[in-house]
């Protein structure tokens, strides 16, 4: 795992190297850090790196990457399990401000066209 308490992922990938240097790693990790898998990629030469949650169909994919039966992928994604996001994040946010901007105009419309019939 690449959050093993203080570096300890680096520690056991540096005694796996020694031991058997022709060894493919395989880094499992909670969240991303980009900063870490960077280190691993460079320094210990790890190829593939699982991202919770695991599926089946994504552990034996990254299984065959590593085997060398597929394209090496760095970073095995599971797009199965991910929501897919059908609006922008910019329009979720500038909806609700254009929609507020819109009824506070209605609004003040109501107020001018009132004031201006009782004044007549």
């Amino acid at each position: 795992d690449l959050h093993l308490i203080i570096n300890g992922w680096q520690t056991l990938l540096s005694k796996v190297r020694q031991e058997l240097p022709d060894a493919k790693i395989l880094l499992t990790t909670n969240y991303p850090d980009p900063q870490q898998e960077t280190q691993a990629k460079k320094e210990y030469g790890v190829r593939i790196f699982l991202r919770q949650p695991f599926t089946r169909s994504g552990v034996e994919q990254a299984l065959r990457a590593l085997e060398g039966s597929q394209p090496v992928e760095t970073d095995v994604k599971f797009k199965e399990s991910l929501p897919k996001v059908r609006v922008p994040v910019r329009y979720k946010i500038t909806f609700p401000y254009v929609v507020l901007a819109l009824l506070l105009a209605l609004a003040a419309a109501y107020l001018v066209s009132q004031i201006v019939v009782d004044t007549i």
